[in-house]
């Protein structure tokens, strides 16, 4: 479902309407979330999006590129580096004093 806004933006790049390309994502997604809530089946919201004619436009392909989990985590390995160093520099080479640390 992240993944939706991104989608939609690149069928708008290649000439799709966004008017019309937000209220299909909107609707396949009521009918995804239906899916997996009400029928406990798999979320199928990317094989709705790319049986829809509104986006005929992109590929399969192309829209399972939008999956890509690196494009939705923004800082974290910024900050899970800068949490280890303050780790590692409150630890230092004493091991022991592991134990006392609490984040």
């Amino acid at each position: 479902f992240m993944a939706s806004e991104n989608i939609m933006m690149d069928a708008v790049k290649r000439g799709g309407d966004r008017q019309e390309l937000h209220e299909r994502i909107r609707v396949l997604s009521q009918e995804a979330g239906r899916n997996v809530k009400d029928l406990g089946l798999s979320n199928n919201l990317i094989d709705l999006i790319a049986a829809d004619p509104a986006f005929s436009m992109l590929s399969r392909e192309e829209i399972t590129a939008h999956l890509e989990p690196s494009r939705y985590i923004g800082r974290c390995p910024e900050q899970v580096a800068a949490l280890t160093a303050a780790c590692r520099a409150l630890i230092g080479s004493d091991a022991q004093s592991a134990e006392e640390i609490t984040l």
